[in-house]
Parts: structure tokens; sequence; C-alpha cells
């Protein structure tokens, strides 16, 4: 058995130093803590415009990679000074891009795709 540590104090008293470890040795192993879920819309029901988490689940990308790869190509819209919106429509075309798709157009008519 290890020897037990002690902290002298000021005054010349001493205590127990605090234990390093965190858990009983036979404790058992703590599980991980389940990820917050976002709750995701019924398509086609996804917002005109998203913040950074919700984007990512628009494009089933983790928010890191939404945050370090695809925002820094996305023109942001900022409401106000501490909110930064996507919009669905960039994203779009943002995938358009990725897939080699043209970029459909915004015009309202079909007939301007073909």
């Amino acid at each position: 058995m290890a020897p037990e540590h002690r902290l002298t104090m000021p005054d010349g008293s001493t205590l127990p130093a605090p234990s390093r470890r965190r858990t009983a040795p036979d404790a058992e192993p703590q599980q991980p803590r389940p990820r917050t879920q976002l709750a995701i819309p019924a398509l086609p029901d996804w917002p005109a415009a998203m913040r950074e988490e919700r984007a990512a689940a628009y494009l089933d990308v983790s928010e890191t990679y939404f945050r370090t790869r695809i925002a820094p190509e996305l023109p942001p819209v900022r409401p106000s000074a501490r909110v930064i919106l996507y919009r669905r429509r960039d994203l779009d075309a943002w995938l358009d891009r990725q897939a080699g798709i043209k970029p459909a157009s915004h015009s309202g008519s079909s007939w301007d795709d073909l």
C-alpha cells in the first residue's frame, strides 16, 4: 500500500492530501455523457436562415467541420452583433457546388434551370 501523502499547514498541523483518483479503483467506469440532440425538423420545414448548429445538422456534418471548412465559404447574415445566421439557399448552393451541380436559379421559374 502506498504511503499517505500529507499537506503541512502554516500553523504546523498536517492534513491528508487530496486524492488524485476521481473514482474508487473498484468502481464501475463512468458512462460517457449523452450528446444533446438538436431537434431536427422534418423536411421541408427547415428555416430560411439557421445558426451554426442547425446549419451543420442541415448538411449532416459536425459543428467543428461546419465552422472550419464550410462557414468560411458562406456569406454570414448578422442580424445582431452576437447572432450569425446562414441562409438555407447558401447552404444548398454550397452543397450543389460540392456535388458539381449547377446552382439552381431562384427566380421562381423552373424553366430557368434547363
